[in-house]
Formats: C-alpha cells, sequence, structure tokens
C-alpha cells in the first residue's frame, strides 16, 4: 500500500504525542487511523472548562488549529467533541461531558450578540 496520505497521517500521530507529553493538562490520545482523542472527563464543570481551554491553546500553539465541536449522545450521557482537523487529515478530538460546557455556551452566545 503506497499512500502518501497514510504517511503523513503517521507523523502528524507522533506529533500529537509528543505535544501531549510535553503538556502537564493533557493525558495521553487514544489514536487510530484517522483520529487522536483525548478525554478531558475527569472531575467538575469548572475542570473541563479549565482543561479544555489549555488543551485548545496548546494544539493551537502546536499547530494552528482551531477547534468547531458538537453534542453527541454516548450511553453514559452527552458528550461534547471539540474537533480539529490537521492538513494531513488526522482529526484531534477532544472529549468532554456536554453538560459541563453549559456555561461556556452561554458565554458564546453572549459575545455573538455583542458583536450582532
Amino acid at each position: 500500500m503506497n499512500d502518501p496520505d497514510r504517511a503523513a497521517r503517521a507523523r502528524d500521530i507522533i506529533a500529537v504525542y509528543e505535544t501531549a507529553l510535553k503538556s502537564p493538562v493533557l493525558p495521553l490520545p487514544f489514536t487510530g487511523p484517522d483520529r487522536s482523542a483525548f478525554y478531558l472527563i475527569d472531575g467538575g464543570p469548572e475542570t473541563a472548562r479549565e482543561n479544555i481551554t489549555a488543551a485548545k491553546q496548546v494544539f493551537a500553539a502546536a499547530f494552528g488549529v482551531t477547534f468547531g465541536w458538537h453534542d453527541e449522545w454516548a450511553s453514559n450521557g452527552a458528550r461534547r467533541l471539540y474537533t480539529a482537523r490537521l492538513a494531513s487529515g488526522l482529526a484531534i478530538v477532544l472529549y468532554t461531558v456536554a453538560a459541563h460546557m453549559q456555561d461556556e455556551d452561554a458565554a458564546e452566545d453572549a459575545g455573538e450578540l455583542v458583536a450582532a
């Protein structure tokens, strides 16, 4: 199999892993062929918001990415997934408890109303 994207994704997996090792906030990722997933679900709402904010900053600095989000139902409740995609196609996914991010949603909505 000669897939140049596969080699690029492999390099990005290594770079994401090395970034996680250097960060005091990030756990090691669960990595597959198309994503590196970080489960930031321990602690309460304040801890979740701090961890997600810190993780987004780490990856923005390391890779210049921005994250979009959506909610997804899991067997143990709603999860918020923040996703950024690298040029190789590798997705960096940050998982947290959706209910812990409600204050963040309100802040974003208020910011959009002020901007309008």
